[in-house]
């Protein structure tokens, strides 16, 4: 769930994006599983702080730049 949707109860085509973003990880990670270090009751505080994942390491620039 985005952070808008999450803090706000907003979806809009930025939460698609997001949603999005995560699929794209996911992908580039060969299924990879998001946010496995951050305990579930700490996500919301985690996101609300700014925290993002991380570019994979086989994830070209451009795939990135799409996504933001």
């Amino acid at each position: 769930m985005s952070p808008e949707a999450l803090f706000d109860r907003k979806f809009s085509t930025k939460s698609n994006v997001w949603s999005y973003s995560i699929l794209t990880w996911e992908i580039m990670t060969y299924g990879g599983t998001p946010y496995t270090s951050i305990a579930a009751e700490n996500m919301f505080d985690y996101l609300r702080d700014g925290n993002r994942m991380s570019q994979p390491v086989n994830c070209p620039n451009e795939i990135l730049e799409n996504d933001e």
